[in-house]
């Protein structure tokens, strides 16, 4: 996707987000847990809008759809999908009652919250599956969970700008882990470009 411009521009600026991206996977048992969303914004193409009656026939659909991680149950039926749950998370859609249930594929297997793999591209480096994704947590650092100093609000997102540092690819998600966070990957095509028009503007 945008990814590859992003790491462009690594080299300059280490970029610390506090997202990433996750997906539900078949074949698999399924926990589903209460979730607020806000899904007033969500597109046709990643999610199903079906007319059922039950809460429990919306969550069967979810599970058995394999990849969708959010269902959510209302007034006009039942959506279900495989969304970025960052991008929905919030006050809750009117009349609507939401469940996520969060596993991560990651190289043809499915891990659960928590569990840990050597990332690929940096062996050296643990992936951690966790809510927001498959994110680079260092051994005892918890996942930041609110935009304190040293990041920054963001309209693109919570952000620390590291100007100091010359880092290679793998040394910048070590120190992004290191603060409980990880090198920036914009999710969405807004994101992308509030990025991109803030580097122009700043660097």
């Amino acid at each position: 996707m945008l990814k590859v411009s992003v790491r462009a521009a690594v080299a300059a600026v280490t970029f610390i987000l506090l997202l990433d991206f996750c997906a539900s996977t078949e074949n698999i048992p399924r926990k589903w847990v209460p979730f607020s969303a806000n899904i007033t914004g969500l597109s046709s193409s990643n999610v199903s809008d079906v007319d059922v009656k039950q809460e429990l026939l919306c969550s069967i659909l979810a599970t058995n759809d394999g990849k969708a991680n959010l269902f959510c149950f209302g007034p006009k039926g039942c959506v279900f999908g495989h969304v970025y749950l960052p991008d929905v998370e919030g006050e809750q859609t009117p009349g609507y009652n939401c469940s996520y249930s969060h596993v991560c594929p990651h190289d043809n297997k499915t891990l659960r919250e928590g569990e840990k793999v050597p990332e690929t591209f940096c062996p050296n480096l643990n992936l951690t599956c966790t809510k927001r994704g498959m994110v680079n947590l260092a051994n005892g650092v918890p996942p930041l969970t609110s935009c304190t100093p040293p990041f920054v609000q963001h309209p693109f997102g919570c952000m620390y700008f590291n100007k100091t540092a010359s880092l290679t690819l793998c040394a910048a998600r070590a120190y992004c882990q290191s603060l409980g966070a990880q090198v920036a990957s914009p999710t969405t095509h807004d994101n992308y470009l509030a990025l991109v028009a803030y580097l122009t503007a700043t660097y």
